[in-house]
């Protein structure tokens, strides 16, 4: 439980700096209320969703997006995607799905087997967002995995 609102909070902080860091490079166009609202609104339900079931099954975190989207009366951009499958931009308040931050690259063939190519994926992006969350908040960590 500790885990899971020391997550929540650095989430909630990193949008609240989103926020200020967005003002502060635009002062000619700064958050507005309905801006202001939507990203809030829409950051909530993102930190939430990633707090509590970033590490759950894909259909546990797919139940818990739908209840959130439910309970919330927010609606995504596209049906067909679940909460799991946006961001949410600071510039617009709007989502985004991950898959588009998501930089095309083509390998050389002989370099497909080599083991310091990293290729990113959505759910490298993911975790990034995450990461940087616990990063900025000074928490503790230990990264493991697969080499």
């Amino acid at each position: 439980r500790d885990r899971l609102l020391q997550t929540l909070h650095a989430l909630l902080l990193q949008g609240i700096e989103q926020a200020i860091e967005y003002d502060e490079n635009h002062p000619d166009f700064p958050i507005t209320g309905e801006h202001m609202e939507n990203f809030s609104k829409r950051w909530v339900l993102h930190s939430l969703l990633w707090s509590f079931a970033g590490s759950a099954s894909w259909s546990v975190r797919k139940d818990l997006g739908d209840m959130l989207l439910r309970t919330s009366g927010s609606l995504l951009p596209v049906t067909d995607y679940d909460l799991s499958d946006y961001r949410v931009r600071a510039e617009d308040g709007e989502y985004e799905l991950w898959s588009d931050s998501v930089p095309r690259m083509e390998i050389e063939s002989h370099k497909v087997a080599a083991t310091d190519v990293v290729i990113t994926t959505t759910d490298t992006i993911r975790h990034s967002d995450i990461l940087s969350a616990w990063l900025a908040n000074r928490r503790p960590l230990t990264l493991c995995g697969p080499p």
